[in-house]
């Protein structure tokens, strides 16, 4: 079992019981990677990733993860995301992708990276019916590292 309690401030609490299923929904009909996204509770997602959630995974009719944090224009969990294989080809209960959403962000730097990640994960599934590249996480993570130098 999973408990999420949020207060007024925006400070999580949860508590994960061993054997816990990270994909029920715990609040806002939303997953916990789902609500670490949202909120951008960093380290929440750095510890989903660690235990293997699957980002693609989410119950019908609420945003990936990966598309929440780049409506957060979070570039930190952007990157973890894509780390763990998360899928920016993917529709969503809209019909948008992630690039669609990285274009409507206005923000040159997820653009590049979602444009990027989309190509690689297309080539992928070209060539070995895979979505997701090895070299992916070096790109964003070299991406990254520059956006920060260049946006303090």
């Amino acid at each position: 079992m999973i408990l999420v309690q949020i207060d007024q401030d925006g400070i999580y609490s949860v508590c994960i019981q061993d054997g816990s299923d990270f994909y029920q929904i715990c609040h806002d009909g939303m997953n916990l990677l789902q609500l670490a996204v949202r909120d951008n509770q960093e380290s929440l997602v750095r510890f989903l990733m660690a235990e293997e959630v699957d980002p693609n995974e989410i119950p019908s009719q609420t945003d990936y993860p990966i598309n929440l944090a780049i409506k957060n224009k979070n570039l930190a969990i952007i990157q973890l995301l894509l780390q763990a294989r998360a899928n920016v080809l993917i529709k969503d209960h809209t019909g948008m992708t992630a690039l669609d959403y990285a274009v409507e962000s206005n923000d040159e730097m997820i653009q590049s990276i979602m444009q990027m990640a989309s190509i690689e994960q297309q080539i992928e599934i070209a060539t070995r019916g895979l979505y997701f590249s090895r070299r992916l996480p070096i790109i964003c993570e070299e991406q990254f590292k520059r956006s920060v130098e260049t946006h303090p």
